[in-house]
Formats: structure tokens, C-alpha cells, sequence
């Protein structure tokens, strides 16, 4: 954000970006989020846990990492120019 300022500030354009990869990241976190809350609703009902979710959870995360590096590598770029 404040690189994003600094460049406003400097050069008086509008940057408009078009990320291709924030669908995909919202999409990952969605599925981790939602599988969390049925894992936490049956430990809380005093019911277990598969491991193969926790699997799941683990992938969907890691998936959205590294769209969220992607992300931040082209930001970067940006911002030295």
C-alpha cells in the first residue's frame, strides 16, 4: 500500500492492476475456511476429525500461498519501477 502512495504521490497516475490470481486465492481460502468450521463443528460436538481433511486444509493453504507470492513478486516489480 504505502509503495502504491509513494508511486500516486510521485507521478500522479492512476495504476490500475489486473490480478489474475485473487479469484483462485479467494477461492482456496474459502474451501480451508469452510472445512475448519465443520472440523471445529464435530470436535465441538464431541465428534473427531478425518486426517484426509486436515490434508485438504493443508493443500488449499498452501495452494493460496503460493498464488499470494506470485502476487506479491509482480507488486514488487511495480513498485521499483
Amino acid at each position: 500500500m504505502s509503495a502504491f502512495i509513494r508511486k500516486m504521490c510521485l507521478n500522479g497516475l492512476i495504476v490500475q492492476l489486473d490480478i489474475p490470481q485473487i479469484p483462485d486465492c479467494s477461492k482456496y481460502l474459502k474451501s480451508a475456511s469452510n472445512n475448519l468450521n465443520q472440523i471445529a463443528r464435530r470436535l465441538n460436538s464431541g465428534g473427531g476429525y478425518y486426517p484426509q481433511e486436515l490434508i485438504e486444509v493443508r493443500k488449499s493453504l498452501n495452494n493460496c500461498t503460493e498464488l499470494f507470492g506470485q502476487v506479491l513478486k509482480s507488486l514488487a516489480k511495480i513498485a521499483r519501477e
